[in-house]
């Protein structure tokens, strides 16, 4: 189910209290004695459950589970939280939430490479105050430099990942309720956390049988810690469910490297708790809110602002009403290339992700810029508009308009073909097969004239050849080739059988027949059933025994 532009916003801003709320709560689990990659696999299982239990089965599930991306997201999920934990070891809540912010620069450098977004160049102004901040958190921090910068590098790197793969995971946009919604992110978490607790078991139970340790897998009695299972069901039913239900709709309605900006504003959130729960002696977090902090939270905040005003109200963004008319024009693009998505991607020039985004921006939310939108318009009016959908060919309109541009210095004869016997191949192996012959035919005209000549389907079984500098027995001669490759055999699917059709050839030159090349179609047509009268004196047959 789609969400509004302003509704994804909403969702994003609930998501980063959560997310403060319960970066709290990993400070307290860090202080427990629990294996992170267990709690966070349980987390997840608790999850699974309370989602499976609210959503129930759907048929997209299977969808979900073969995508490359759910995997991609399940994963970067677990080192995300991993990371996250590992962090807090060594420094507070607010650091750990401040320093994770890194993420943000590689969602914008990802966004501009590999989709196209400029949010990178447009928020340019913002990164300058977001790097200041980050290097403000690292510049305090006395003691195992190195391994925060280190853990600090994989949780931004896993960050940005798990969100653009929530956002390019396209299941996610195909769901029309919550209950969908609900059962699509349950299944997903549920093979994951399976998945994972079964191999964190394995490992654990091969460890306990060798009587080694090891980091990476907890001790076989954690399984059974009722402490772990407690804190991990708390947080799967009221932090995973919720959080990433959020972050799923509103990442998919406002893009990644959006809503990555708005989470910069999670570290203040986290900076206001840790303060308040010091200050009442609820929970010591350890940490004084001190001018260095206060200072890296407000230019990382402002610098996330900045992003976000200049993506919105960038002069050179279409407005909603120009979107959907792109839309529209992508849409038209994609039937025209019979659903094949990589085709009409290099039709209009835009890559296969951003061809996507598109066409699952139904509530028409999308950022499209000037300079893309023309680009699309010209790249459908030169690769489809004016093209044949089944054979590629030029259409009645192309040709036509070469017509009338054309150099009147050249001689120019065109032939005008119309296919005999076509309907009965038709009537007797289905559409499929009669489209399959037109394409075929198509194939062996532009082979025949190769880059010397224009080759056209008018509609139906109609097609046209143009060409140049032709003397009367060349044209002659050319009218008997074109009728000899029309007439050889075709090999179809729908039988065994090789059927055939024979071609009548009408054909028309300028400026001998006509001073108006436009007017060669119609005294081409006329000389054509002239032809056809002499071809029906003969006995033929479209169907040819092998």
């Amino acid at each position: 189910m789609n969400f509004s532009l302003n509704t994804g916003l909403l969702l994003a801003i609930a998501c980063v209290v959560l997310q403060a709320i319960f970066g709290l709560y990993f400070k307290f689990v860090a202080s427990v004695d629990v294996h992170p990659i267990l709690f966070v696999s349980s987390s997840m299982l608790f999850a699974s459950a309370t989602l499976l239990l609210s959503g129930g089965a759907v048929v997209l599930a299977k969808k979900a589970m073969t995508s490359p991306y759910t995997w991609l997201f399940a994963i970067m999920f677990i080192l995300d939280c991993v990371f996250f934990l590992y962090l807090l070891k060594y420094i507070s809540a607010t650091e750990v939430s401040l320093l994770s912010r890194a993420s943000v620069l590689f969602s914008l450098i990802f966004a501009f490479i590999f989709l196209q977004r400029n949010t990178l160049g447009r928020g340019a102004w913002g990164i300058p105050l977001i790097i200041s901040g980050l290097a403000i958190i690292f510049g305090g921090i006395q003691e195992n430099i190195i391994e925060i910068i280190l853990l600090t590098l994989g949780l931004a790197i896993a960050k940005s990942t798990y969100y653009f793969a929530i956002e390019l995971n396209k299941v996610g946009y195909e769901t029309r309720s919550y209950v969908q919604d609900f059962s699509i992110l349950g299944y997903i978490l549920a093979i994951t956390s399976i998945i994972f607790c079964s191999s964190l078991f394995i490992g654990s139970a091969i460890c306990y049988l060798l009587d080694t340790k090891s980091n990476l897998f907890p001790n076989i009695t954690q399984f059974s810690d009722w402490k772990l299972f407690a804190l991990a069901s708390f947080y799967g039913v009221f932090g995973v469910t919720v959080m990433r239900y959020l972050e799923f709709k509103s990442v998919q309605s406002i893009k990644s490297e959006v809503f990555m900006c708005i989470n910069l504003l999670a570290p203040f959130i986290t900076l206001l708790l840790e303060g308040f729960l010091t200050h009442h002696q609820l929970f010591n977090m350890n940490i004084s809110i001190e001018f260095p902090i206060l200072a890296a939270n407000v230019g990382i905040i402002i610098g996330g602002g900045i992003v976000i005003w200049r993506r919105y109200t960038d002069p050179n963004l279409y407005q909603r009403t120009d979107v959907r008319r792109i839309r529209d024009t992508v849409i038209s693009t994609v039937i025209f290339c019979r659903d094949d998505y990589q085709k009409a991607s290099n039709a209009l020039g835009i890559t296969l992700n951003t061809l996507h985004d598109i066409l699952d921006d139904k509530n028409h939310n999308m950022q499209i810029s000037k300079d893309m939108a023309k680009s699309i318009r010209e790249n459908f009016a030169d690769n489809i508009s004016m093209s044949d959908p089944l054979t590629g060919l030029a259409n009645r309109l192309q040709f036509l308009t070469q017509l009338k541009s054309i150099d009147k210095g050249n001689r120019l004869t065109l032939f005008f073909i119309d296919l005999d016997k076509f309907k009965p191949i038709n009537d007797t192996y289905g559409h499929d097969a009669g489209d399959k012959v037109l394409v075929g035919t198509a194939k062996r005209l532009v082979d025949f004239t190769g880059e010397d000549g224009l080759v056209t389907r008018l509609g139906g079984d109609e097609f046209c050849i143009l060409l140049r500098d032709l003397e009367d027995d060349e044209i002659k001669e050319k009218s008997k080739e074109i009728g000899d490759i029309i007439a050889e055999p075709y090999q179809i699917e729908e039988t065994e059988n090789e059927v055939g059709v024979t071609a009548s050839i009408g054909f028309a030159s300028f400026p001998d027949d006509t001073n108006r090349p436009e007017a060669l179609i119609h005294i081409a047509d006329k000389n054509m059933y002239k032809d056809k009268s002499t071809n029906r004196e003969l006995n033929t047959t479209p169907l040819r025994q092998p």
